[in-house]
């Protein structure tokens, strides 16, 4: 009998998991769902999750109230100030009867007198909320009457010495007797909702919060125009969302405080100056008053110039040796797959990096997906310079969304910060509930975190860190190392990386052509101590630990076996590789650990491990071109969902490369192509290639783009593929030397049309027959920024003869590194924006179309760390023609080493360039080969030289 009982609960069991399981929104696959069965009252309850974000959406299901019916969302501030109303002292008057405040400007608002709430001083602050400052956002008509220039007047004023109480008109009406009053949000969490519109045809397209400042004269509100903050939060914490009972994120028993931090009038509602540090800053004052740990989540970010070492991800590094009750845990970004793609400021040593993993579940129930395990998701930023990202979670689901969103499907590294988050806050949950005396120290959650992950055995450590999250195991090893004292936060791992300017970098990382660390040519890696700022300097020099030191890579050679810090005296090892174990082209990857000697734990446990270097090398292929200029590889399989890596060195002398995909034998092949540089930027478009509708595709790389080093080509078969793709390669180069970089000179003679003549040699040992072509494109302007402060704007004019205007906005690494964000619109004279774009990279171009011949506005919008920064950036402004004069000239065959004297013409005569200008244009050397590689010539001509 007793065997039946046991049978039918652990049978009972597993039907609530499967029914908790819900594989749009995975919380099984780090182990939420099992350690909420086991630890029933730690569900996230006790702690604070702080979403630094969009804004959030107060009043979604989901989000409104916690398992215990108190309210989910504590508090929202806004730093972006999107939702920002500026009050001023209202002036009262009568008219036709009616008592009413104005403003300055003339709005009256009705009504004040006949309130049952009055001012204790008799005196008013006024405002108006203006829906026509929504014309760029997503929302342009906040209550859903069919209009967008409705205006919401708002009074604030002294109810007594500690109560200050604001009215606002919510219908839009002028009349604001018929309203009821309104508090801070922190205060009664009340959700403000706007009315007008007619319940049984429209929805309100998103919902409020109203925050106070009185002594500011400002009221803000608070509120999602993107979707994505809210979307975070549910995962991070959702609770009943869509009212299912069981569909909730992470940890649904933690409450949330919603930071603002990007402005969702701009692109990817990008923060501005300030906005994201003031968040941080908030967070830390918040955390030294609150008696507990607190987590932060931020899936947000740009792409990254020199890893860890902005503005923003040193301030965080400080902020977290500075407080150790805050834990942040960052999205790693979307610019995967190349190696070398984590983004700002998702390289900060101290915090918690995460990237996205694509289930098996998830992928089948949302996108009709055909993985037979687990994958990262394309997508997902790779480290290599720096040790990022920690671990990987699932990175997409169906969460919460305001109501005016559709998309409750979102994929991203975003969607896998937050359930690292909700991770935490189950972790800290069970910890209070064990020993509510006792004080979590975020370090050691961090590491409980990261030592209990589990790899996928098919990814490197570069492309998922320590693995997938566990949750059981991690508070397994919390529990062992909440009694340790510590007087560190971490260590700082400094070693020589060609990668940094300053010559030095967190991991170990070679990508630098055919160099390796020899045997006669060792490295060395620094661990230094990170030590708690409260530390004395008699601590600090007491400081003792030593450590076991091993790597499970044959190819990655540690000399010592041993290694110890004393005081702030750094531990060395010193490294080097074996060459003769990595002739295979490829990338390889591997962790140097160090586990503490002489501690409470065996030597190689997980409650041990101290530290973890990446280490990685990238071996190329390459390609001699005396005798040959391509390099050729076929029938690669990849199943749905893998992805392949080639490397190649670019050969000296290379003046354009041409990658060629096609298909093997008529097999199935549908592919994603990527190139990425040396620097693991992306170059150029993501190629799309199925075989059922062409035989092959080929990615150009131009003259201008191709760069020196070694570069990485990815083929991905999307998870949906319904079947394996079987495909060849080829990857080609050209060696077309020109004497002159460009041309800048024509000629023009008795009334012919313009000439002009290059010289060019062919540096590679195989013949190369050429067709060329050019044309002169429109006219163009260099634009050098220095010094500049806040925004700039530059007015310009489309004429008839233009059908496009495209902006290359390039700034050095120095002014790079100062972003969080920076937004690029181009506005039409009302100041509606119709075209806008984030920069990712120190480099955009931004192409635009007018609708029509008028004047429209260039605004470039940095957003720093820090406030009172200067920048600097190069714009080149093209305006394109309709109608482009083209160059003609013969077919040319370049011969081996031998210079060739390249005379053409164009077609017919030109115009003058405008004052400051000048025209522009290309000319075009095209292999007649099948890899047909395109070396390119610019043309810039100023006026006075035709």
């Amino acid at each position: 009998m007793k065997r039946i009982l046991i049978l039918i609960s652990i049978l009972l069991s597993t039907h609530l998991l499967a029914q908790n399981d819900w594989s749009f929104l995975n919380t099984s696959r780090i182990g939420a769902i099992q350690f909420i069965k086991d630890h029933p009252k730690a569900d996230g309850a006790g702690t604070i999750i702080f979403i630094m974000d969009s804004g959030m959406d107060v009043g979604v299901a989901g989000l409104t109230h916690l398992p215990n019916g108190n309210p989910k969302i504590i508090d929202v501030q806004d730093f972006s100030s999107e939702g920002d109303v500026y009050l001023e002292p209202a002036e009262m008057g009568i008219e036709n009867d009616e008592h009413f405040l104005a403003t300055l400007s003339g709005y009256k608002l009705f009504g004040y007198n006949l309130l049952k709430d009055q001012p204790i001083d008799s005196a008013y602050l006024i405002g108006v909320l203006d829906e026509r400052d929504f014309k760029n956002s997503k929302v342009n008509d906040i209550n859903a009457n069919g209009k967008t220039d409705d205006r919401f007047g708002i009074i604030l004023f002294q109810k007594s010495e500690d109560d200050w109480i604001a009215y606002i008109d919510l219908d839009a009406d002028g009349n604001i007797s018929d309203e009821k009053p309104q508090k801070d949000y922190s205060e009664n969490q009340h959700i403000l909702k706007f009315r007008g519109f007619d319940k049984k045809y429209e929805a309100l397209p998103l919902n409020m919060a109203l925050k106070i400042y009185p002594y500011e004269e400002r009221v803000n509100f608070h509120f999602d125009g993107s979707g994505h903050g809210t979307h975070v939060a549910g995962i991070a914490a959702g609770y009943k969302i869509n009212n299912m009972e069981s569909l909730n994120g992470i940890a649904p028993g933690a409450q949330i405080i919603s930071l603002k931090i990007g402005d969702t009038r701009f692109s990817g509602a990008g923060t501005i100056t300030g906005s994201m540090r003031e968040a941080y800053d908030f967070v830390s004052d918040f955390a030294q008053k609150y008696n507990g740990l607190v987590i932060v989540n931020m899936s947000y970010g740009i792409g990254s110039v020199s890893a860890g070492r902005s503005d923003m991800e040193e301030y965080l590094d400080d902020l977290l040796s500075e407080n150790r009750n805050i834990l942040i845990c960052l999205s790693a970004g979307n610019n995967g797959p190349g190696v070398s793609s984590v983004g700002l400021p998702a390289s900060a040593g101290s915090a918690i990096t995460v990237g996205a993993l694509n289930t098996v579940d998830n992928a089948r129930d949302v996108y009709g997906g055909n993985i037979d395990s687990d994958k990262i998701f394309i997508f997902s930023a790779r480290g290599g310079e720096v040790g990022k990202p920690n671990v990987i979670a699932p990175g997409a689901a169906s969460s919460t969304i305001p109501p005016f969103s559709s998309r409750e499907n979102k994929w991203g590294t975003s969607m896998a910060s937050p359930q690292v988050a909700g991770a935490a806050a189950l972790l800290l949950s069970a910890a209070k509930k064990e020993n509510p005396a006792k004080k979590i120290d975020a370090y050691f959650l961090k590491k409980a975190l990261l030592n209990s992950a589990i790899p996928l055995k098919e990814y490197l450590p570069v492309e998922q860190g320590n693995g997938v999250v566990n949750i059981p195991a991690a508070y397994e090893l919390l529990k062992k190392l909440g009694d340790k004292k510590e007087n560190i936060s971490g260590y700082e791992i400094s070693t020589i990386s060609p990668i940094f300017q300053t010559g030095n970098g967190p991991a170990v990382y070679w990508r630098q052509g055919t160099y390796l660390p020899t045997k006669d040519d060792k490295q060395t890696i620094y661990i230094n101590p990170v030590f708690n700022t409260n530390l004395s300097e008699e601590e600090k020099n007491n400081f003792y630990r030593a450590f076991k030191l091993s790597t499970d890579a044959n190819w990655l050679n540690i000399v010592q076996n041993n290694v110890y810090i004393k005081g702030s005296s750094p531990a060395k090892i010193q490294i080097y590789f074996d060459e003769k174990k990595l002739r295979k082209p490829g990338i390889y990857s591997a962790f140097i650990t160090g586990h503490e000697k002489g501690g409470l734990f065996s030597s190689s446990s997980a409650e041990n491990r101290e530290f973890r270097i990446m280490s990685s090398v990238i071996i190329p292929n390459r390609i001699d071109t005396n005798t040959k200029t391509s390099f050729y590889k076929s029938k690669i399989k990849l199943k749905p969902g893998e992805i392949s890596r080639q490397f190649i060195l670019i050969p000296a002398q290379s003046s354009a490369m041409a990658l060629r995909v096609k298909e093997n034998s008529q097999n199935y092949a549908k592919l994603r192509v990527y190139a990425f540089n040396q620097d693991g930027h992306k170059i150029g478009n993501t190629l799309f290639w199925d075989s059922k509708k062409s035989g092959g595709i080929v990615h150009r790389i131009s003259t201008e783009d191709l760069s020196p080093g070694i570069w990485e080509f990815v083929f991905y078969a999307p998870f949906t593929n319904p079947k394996e793709s079987i495909f060849d390669f080829e990857i080609g180069f050209s060696g077309i030397d020109i004497l002159q970089k460009k041309i800048t000179r024509l000629s023009i003679k008795n009334g012919e049309n313009p000439s002009g003549v290059f010289k060019a040699t062919n540096r590679f040992s195989k013949n190369l027959k050429t067709k060329i072509s050019g044309r002169i494109q429109g006219v163009q302007q260099k634009i050098n920024l220095e010094e500049e402060y806040d925004s700039y704007r530059h007015s310009f004019n489309v004429g008839d003869l233009f059908k496009s205007v495209e902006f290359e906005i390039e700034m050095p690494k120095s002014t790079f590194n100062k972003l969080t964000d920076f937004t690029i619109n181009i506005k039409n004279s009302s100041g509606k924006v119709l075209k806008t774009s984030g920069i990712k990279t120190k480099k955009i171009k931004i192409t635009f179309v007018p609708p029509s011949s008028d004047s429209y506005l260039l605004e470039l919008i940095p957003g720093f760390a820090f406030e009172g920064q200067t920048w600097d950036a190069h714009i080149k402004k093209s305006f394109y023609y309709f109608r482009q004069p083209s160059v003609h000239v013969q077919n040319i065959n370049f011969y081996p080493y031998t210079e060739k004297k390249v005379y053409f013409s164009l077609n017919e005569q030109i115009d003058v360039a405008p004052n400051g200008f000048y025209l522009f244009g290309k000319i075009w050397i095209d292999s007649l080969d099948k890899n047909k590689m395109r070396t390119t010539i610019p043309i810039e001509i100023e006026s006075s030289f035709y």
